[in-house]
């Protein structure tokens, strides 16, 4: 439709349509995905909005050993929500079939070998920022098929976040395969590339000194080629 529609203006050329399929790729890949949670950020910052503390899960680990009982805590008090299925428990009707689940207090039912849970802290009508926890079971008795751990069994985390000076980013992989570790302003231009090689299966650990970067919100974005697996962070750098 932009092809045909800049043709009737006589301006389908090829920079502009190859300028329009690189926009569309930037703001649906780097843009969108992660706007909601900066909005948020910005309307609490300007005191338009209350700074609801988001749940915390009662532990940093992504990999729960046999046995761990995983739970969730609202600091200032309110209801969880939460799902398994990558959706937001804030725009996802709560339904007994449904994909919300209210959090009772209890232990999270670890329904699979590998796990991502979306949970909110909701107050009268308002709502938290999204925590995200990504969990891998140790020592499963059922290991999963090769391809499915590959694509599931990714773990990225960055920290200190926000930071000041020098960021530690760790990731585990449960297969050797390519890696490309990048650094993208939020309009998707790539500032960096902090690892491009083949990594063998594991836990790997890198640092970054983020003296150079204006303070600012930046993607962490960790590309996984073999397995078509892509994991993204939100850097805060004050």
């Amino acid at each position: 439709a932009i092809v045909c529609e800049s043709a009737r203006w006589n301006s389908a050329t090829e920079h502009k349509t190859d300028l329009w399929e690189s926009s569309y790729h930037e703001f649906i890949n780097y843009y969108f995905p992660v706007r909601t949670e900066i909005v948020f950020r910005q309307l609490i910052a300007a005191g338009f909005y209350p700074d609801i503390a988001a749940p915390v899960f009662n532990t940093a680990d992504g990999y729960l050993e046999a046995g761990f009982e995983l739970r969730l805590e609202a600091p200032d008090g309110g209801d969880i929500l939460y799902t398994y299925d990558g959706s937001d428990p804030a725009y996802s009707g709560p339904a007994p079939t449904g994909s919300v689940h209210f959090y009772d207090g209890g232990v999270i039912p670890l329904i699979s070998d590998t796990l991502t849970i979306l949970a909110r802290t909701k107050k009268d009508s308002l709502w938290s920022e999204l925590t995200t926890g990504e969990f891998i079971l140790e020592g499963d008795p059922h290991p999963i098929s090769p391809a499915i751990s590959r694509a599931g069994g990714i773990h990225l985390q960055a920290y200190p976040n926000p930071v000041h000076d020098e960021l530690t980013i760790q990731y585990r992989l449960p297969g050797a395969m390519h890696v490309t570790l990048s650094l993208y302003t939020m309009t998707g231009v790539q500032l960096a590339i902090l690892e491009s090689s083949p990594v063998e299966a594991g836990l790997h650990s890198t640092t970054f000194s983020s003296s150079t970067l204006q303070p600012g919100t930046y993607l962490l974005v960790l590309d996984l080629p073999d397995v078509g697996e892509r994991q993204r962070i939100l850097l805060m750098v004050e």
